[in-house]
């Protein structure tokens, strides 16, 4: 069956790296559709480089945002969730910058409408047979859950250097993930996809309407909504070769070393920092799907949500009773500590 594909790609000051991503896209033994990029304004090349292959592949369209999109404060306000007789009471909510590059692969994501959708780092290597295999496993899912279900499935990273040397053949190893975790409970506390892996359905991408006020990130925010209307899957294999340089917005460190737990265990805000920007994008969450939310998963956010406005042993009691957990006896132990 004839499927329409599209890769959304962002980049950013990328042009070092883009040049190898692009021909792995194009390289694909099951070739993408649609390849929609949006440049952040860099200035080091890459338009120039995306320009070269959109003329050269039409299939490939571009677009740019003129100025760079510094951390987005439009909603750095302190707004009352919009609260009607029959949903539960969310204290007002102080949302963080919506960081510049969640933003922009956002505005893609609410932007398209395809079969099936896929996001794409700019400095990465795909292997050759990422999009079949993740097209094959999503399509066993909308087998046994149904076409109009909300599908979403991520895969396994090889981690590499910036010569692609391997460092670690598995990301989901090095990162200790329980891939089992695949709740709205479960990801609201924790997420446990990476974006450069996702494929996601039509029928999720409609629930895509608008560009959220915050999320801690773009590939945090999809398993969020996959997981409240539809499911989740991972597939335990590798599918890229995920490069790690200076300029990594987001990395791969290994959590099962003893310096990265003594790392974690001697700077508390840190960990602090990372569980209060979860608090937010519950509520915003709850906001935006609230009409279309389960009665239980709506009262369950608002419980997440409201944490900050409750002391320390009422935060306790509630984490407790709603089962609001990470993965693992350290993490757990650190979260406790910070809340």
């Amino acid at each position: 069956m004839a499927y329409v594909i599209t890769v959304l790609l962002c980049t950013h000051n990328g042009a070092r790296f883009l040049g190898a991503q692009l021909d792995s896209l194009l390289a694909q033994t099951r070739p993408a559709s649609r390849i929609v990029i949006s440049d952040d304004a860099s200035t080091d090349g890459t338009w120039e480089i995306l320009q070269r292959y959109a003329a050269q592949y039409p299939h490939i369209s571009i677009r740019r945002h003129a100025t760079h999109q510094t951390p987005d404060t439009t909603y750095n306000a302190t707004p009352q969730i919009e609260i009607r007789t029959e949903l539960p009471f969310v204290a007002p909510v102080a949302y963080p910058p919506l960081p510049p590059t969640a933003r922009n692969f956002l505005d893609l994501m609410v932007a398209e409408r395809n079969d099936y959708l896929m996001l794409c780092d700019q400095d990465d290597v795909w292997h050759t047979d990422k999009i079949a295999r993740t097209l094959a496993k999503l399509n066993d899912m909308e087998a046994r859950h149904g076409a109009t279900t909300p599908c979403l499935t991520h895969t396994d990273l090889t981690v590499v250097d910036e010569s692609l040397h391997v460092i670690n053949p598995s990301f989901r190893a090095a990162m200790d993930a329980d891939w089992t975790r695949t709740t709205l409970r479960d990801q609201i506390v924790q997420n446990t996809a990476t974006g450069c892996t996702i494929m996601y359905n039509r029928a999720l991408a409609n629930l895509l309407t608008e560009v959220p006020r915050y999320a801690v990130m773009h590939d945090w925010w999809l398993p969020l909504v996959a997981c409240a209307f539809g499911y989740m899957e991972p597939l335990a294999t590798a599918t890229i070769d995920y490069r790690q340089h200076a300029h990594n917005v987001i990395g791969a460190t290994d959590m099962r070393t003893f310096r990265y737990k003594l790392h974690r265990a001697l700077n508390l805000d840190t960990v602090r920092h990372a569980v209060r920007i979860t608090y937010p994008q519950a509520a915003e969450l709850l906001r935006i799907y609230a009409p279309q939310l389960k009665p239980a998963d709506a009262a369950m956010l608002a419980s997440y949500a409201n944490l900050p406005a409750q002391n320390k042993l009422a935060r306790l009691t509630t984490v407790i009773r709603e089962r609001f957990w990470k993965s693992g006896l350290p993490r757990n132990l650190a979260y406790l500590l910070v809340l």
